[in-house]
């Protein structure tokens, strides 16, 4: 059964756009996907939150460094993949610490649908990190709110400061 993916393609060429498509669904996904060209219609369709990002690294404007620039702007973690004709490896490299996924020469378009496996995989593994982030913060709360409890009675006898303390706990 294939797996549904919202892709998001940045490119001039519909042909390449299908194409990217067609190596999508080789590859066991079932893309939902919208081409753009131009800045304005990127900025729209970011507000869809797609899945994957596909982009040309040189489109004339516009392109894979101001789409990532935009992406990081709008504070999105969505995998940006770079698919383009040519691109040096000094270029691909400063991609990738721009914050690419990845990037896939369109000669070799074959490996456009493992790199997208790839990039959903660590951007779940992202997920489950803040998720897990977010739970040790809360537990620590709790932690440093059951130490003050613990505190407020171990410190007194006097039962009244106790649940004094206890019910302005509770209250904030």
């Amino acid at each position: 059964m294939p797996t549904p993916v919202r892709v998001l393609i940045l490119e001039e060429r519909a042909s390449d756009a299908e194409l990217m498509v067609h190596e999508l669904a080789q590859a066991g996904f079932e893309p939902n996907w919208q081409r753009v060209e131009t800045e304005t219609d990127y900025i729209a369709q970011l507000q869809a939150v797609p899945d994957v990002i596909l982009a040309d690294h040189n489109l004339p404007g516009f392109g894979a460094p101001q789409a990532l620039e935009l992406l990081k702007e709008h504070g999105l973690d969505i995998p940006f993949i770079v698919v383009t004709g040519s691109i040096n490896e000094e270029v691909a490299v400063e991609r990738i610490k721009q914050g690419a996924a990845d990037y896939i020469l369109k000669d070799r378009m074959a490996r456009l649908g493992a790199a997208v496996k790839h990039a959903l995989q660590e951007k779940k593994l992202r997920e489950g990190k803040r998720k897990a982030d977010e739970e040790i913060k809360r537990n620590l709360e709790r932690i440093r709110a059951l130490h003050e409890i613990n505190l407020a009675i171990t410190s007194t006898l006097n039962l009244r400061s106790v649940l004094d303390f206890l019910v302005e706990r509770l209250d904030s």
